[in-house]
């Protein structure tokens, strides 16, 4: 991630290994940075560690801005909501909806 990061000159201040993906925050740190070529560069990389396992064919990408609505869940109350490993598996809790304080 640190090559690719650096390569494309993309900062990745968080991310989220989950048991089959991958969730990365990249942030460009110049004009030219390139975070779908980072990201391509690290599938490449990574993608014969990974084997027989493999990446989906498309990755999905989504930019994050200020002027989207909805406000993020406080620490506690996204971790009452993370899954819990139950053996070998995650159960994964219902969604919650941030106006009904479920």
């Amino acid at each position: 991630m640190l090559h690719a990061a650096f390569r494309e000159k993309v900062w990745c201040p968080t991310y989220c290994l989950m048991p089959d993906h991958l969730h990365l925050v990249w942030m460009g740190m110049r004009r030219e940075s390139d975070q779908f070529n980072a990201m391509r560069f690290l599938r490449r990389q990574l993608g014969p560690m990974l084997k027989p396992y493999k990446f989906q064919h498309q990755a999905h990408d989504h930019v994050l801005r200020e002027d989207e609505p909805g406000v993020p869940f406080d620490p506690e109350r996204a971790l009452q909501n993370a899954p819990q490993r139950e053996g070998s598996f995650f159960k994964v809790p219902p969604v919650l909806d941030q106006g009904s304080g479920a």
